[in-house]
C-alpha cells in the first residue's frame, strides 16, 4: 500500500480527487500514519494546509454511519475528536473505485505518555462522551454478534473448549446502561495536541452501545501486558477519574469484567494467541481483586 496505490501526491488520481472534491492543490504525501489490512491514513500537505486522509479500501457495514457519529461527537467535544473536513458538496466522504476517502484535520502532536495523568484525563474524557445524547447508529460490534464470532473462531485454538466455556459470560453483557461509546480506548487511538488536549482517533465502530464495553476494554487489553505486568496505577487513575466526572448510571463491576473478557478474546488472534490466552487465564485467576478494584474506584 505505497504511494503508487494512493496516488495522493500531485499528478496522481488521488490528488485529482482531492482537488475535485475538496479543492486541495499541490498535494504531497508526507507520512503514513496508520496501516491496517482494510484501511490506511496518510498525512498530506497542500496549498491549503496539512490534513489527514483516511482510505477505507473495503468500507462495508462497519463504517456506514461512523463519520456522522464522529462529526456529531466532535461538535459537542471540540478539540477532543478530529474534525472531518466536508467536501465542496458538504459530504463527509467521497467514493473512488470502491474506496471511501475521508479528509480530517491534521492533529499537531504525537501520542501521549502512558502514565497516570494521561489515563486520568482519558477517564474524564470518556465520562463526558458518555453523557452526550446517544449516537444515531448502534455500536458496530453488538455483543451477540461478537459472541457468535468468538464461537466460530474457537475451533482455531488448541484450548477451544476452555475458550468456549467463557462465551456464556460474554452473552451476559447487558445492553444497558448505554451511551455513545468508542469501543477501543487505547493509546494507539489517542493523540495529544501541542496545546495538551487528548484526541480520540478511530471512530469506525463507534455508536450507541453498552457502557460496559468502553469501561471493560482497557482492563485486560491495556492495563495487563502480555508478560502479565499489571499497570494498576493506570487503571485506578482511569476508573477513578471516570467516576468523578460521570453523569450516567454505571454497569455492575462484574459486567465490566465480562466486557473485558470479550475484548481480550476478540483480540486473541491478532498476535500470539498462546500468550494472550495465558493473559486471560491469569486475569481470571485474579478476577476477585479486579472486580473489587472496579467497585472501589467506580463507586
Amino acid at each position: 500500500m505505497g504511494a503508487a496505490m494512493t496516488g495522493f501526491s500531485d499528478g496522481g488520481a488521488g490528488a485529482a480527487l482531492l482537488r475535485e472534491h475538496w479543492g486541495l492543490t499541490r498535494v504531497t504525501v508526507s507520512e503514513r500514519l496508520q496501516t491496517f489490512p482494510s484501511r490506511f491514513v496518510e498525512r498530506i500537505q497542500a496549498d491549503q494546509g496539512s490534513f489527514a486522509v483516511k482510505v477505507d479500501q473495503e468500507p462495508g457495514t462497519m463504517v456506514e454511519g461512523s463519520d456522522q457519529v464522529q462529526a456529531g461527537v466532535a461538535a459537542l467535544l471540540p478539540r477532543h475528536v478530529p474534525t472531518i473536513i466536508p467536501d465542496r458538496t458538504a459530504c463527509l466522504w467521497a467514493i473512488d473505485q470502491g474506496r471511501r476517502i475521508t479528509v480530517h484535520e491534521d492533529i499537531d502532536g504525537g501520542h501521549p505518555a502512558s502514565d497516570q495523568s494521561t489515563w486520568s484525563r482519558l477517564g474524564t474524557l470518556l465520562a463526558r462522551m458518555h453523557a452526550l445524547p446517544h449516537a444515531p447508529r448502534a455500536f458496530a460490534i453488538p455483543v451477540a454478534v461478537a459472541a457468535d464470532e468468538l464461537d466460530r473462531l474457537a475451533g482455531d485454538y488448541p484450548f477451544c473448549e476452555d475458550f468456549r466455556a467463557l462465551l456464556p459470560r460474554v452473552r451476559l453483557i447487558d445492553d444497558e446502561p448505554a451511551a455513545t461509546i468508542h469501543g477501543e480506548v487505547n493509546l494507539s487511538n489517542v493523540r495529544q495536541r501541542t496545546t495538551g488536549e487528548l484526541v480520540l482517533l478511530d471512530w469506525d465502530a463507534a455508536g450507541a452501545g453498552p457502557i460496559a464495553l468502553d469501561l471493560g476494554y482497557p482492563l485486560i487489553c491495556v492495563f495487563h501486558d502480555e508478560d502479565l505486568t499489571w499497570h494498576g496505577e493506570h487503571a485506578r487513575a482511569f476508573y477513578t477519574a471516570y467516576a468523578a466526572s460521570r453523569a450516567t448510571i454505571l454497569p455492575p463491576p462484574e459486567q465490566i469484567f465480562n466486557a473485558a473478557l470479550m475484548h481480550a478474546m476478540r483480540y486473541l488472534r491478532f498476535a500470539n494467541p498462546a500468550a494472550r490466552w495465558t493473559r486471560i487465564r491469569h486475569v481470571i485467576d485474579h478476577e476477585r481483586d479486579l472486580v473489587d478494584l472496579l467497585a472501589h474506584t467506580l463507586r
